[in-house]
């Protein structure tokens, strides 16, 4: 069997996406009810037993894991110095397994962490796994698009009641950070303390936001008092309107990574 099996992980949500060879664009689209007061690696460990896509065997399995991620550029990224390095920006996440994902188009690392326990359940199901950051294959989409135009950009990604926040120049990436927030406005204090903080002009740079954006009507509103050019993106018609655009609840992360396939 050559499907593909995608399982998402964040601190408040899990799901599995299934790929088939002869509908890459169709996939299967499961989220996992998350049982408050377990871990995740409990959550998961009882999706195994409960969930018919984790029983099937995969020819490929992708885990996307929602976790800080440290960037260093690869001039100056050492495989060994690594964990080190993230410990020393991510004090608070001492005792995890530190994983690093080379990101070429980009020039760069990318260094994040996975708790051990949750990656004792993956191993004990898949003996070959890629893992990667939530984050990365947006970071990655963005990248290309953002040789759209001439304009300086400013890129939103909300998800999972967080928000990454990036910025490319001479192409790399510039700018890299994430806040925990699901609240409209101390989402557009963070917005505009990074516009600021990069220099970026009002009436000529652009604002591209995209995922489960809160408040999005409300929030491209008051944006729009500073920034003249907002962007709030529309899946389907960034994509097309391809068929995987049209699958409930599908992150946007998930739809970015299917699409570039």
């Amino acid at each position: 069997m050559n499907n593909h099996l995608y399982i998402r992980i964040s601190d408040i949500s899990l799901s599995m996406t299934v790929t088939t060879p002869q509908q890459p664009q169709q996939p299967v689209f499961q989220p996992y009810v998350v049982r408050s007061g377990i871990s995740m690696a409990a959550n998961l460990r009882e999706a195994f037993k409960e969930n018919s896509l984790l029983q099937q065997d995969y020819a490929k399995v992708d885990v996307l894991i929602d976790s800080d991620v440290l960037t260093i550029p690869m001039e100056e990224y050492d495989e060994q110095q690594a964990p080190t390095l993230y410990q020393h920006a991510f004090p608070e996440e001492q005792g995890n397994k530190i994983l690093a994902n080379a990101v070429p188009g980009l020039n760069m690392a990318g260094v994040f962490p996975i708790n051990k326990d949750l990656l004792m359940v993956i191993h004990d199901h898949f003996s070959e796994v890629r893992i990667q950051p939530v984050v990365q294959c947006v970071v990655e989409y963005m990248f290309h698009r953002s040789f759209i135009g001439q304009h300086r950009k400013l890129y939103v990604y909300f998800h999972d009641e967080r928000m990454h926040v990036f910025a490319f120049e001479k192409n790399r990436l510039k700018f890299f950070n994430a806040f925990n927030t699901d609240n409209a406005r101390d989402a557009i204090y963070f917005m505009l303390y990074v516009w600021k903080q990069l220099d970026l002009n009002p009436l000529n740079d652009e604002l591209l936001i995209s995922g489960t954006i809160p408040e999005r009507e409300w929030m491209d509103k008051v944006l729009r008092k500073y920034v003249r050019s907002v962007y709030c993106i529309n899946p389907a018609a960034e994509f097309n309107r391809a068929p995987i655009t049209r699958i409930a609840n599908l992150p946007f992360d998930i739809m970015t990574l299917l699409i570039n396939r």
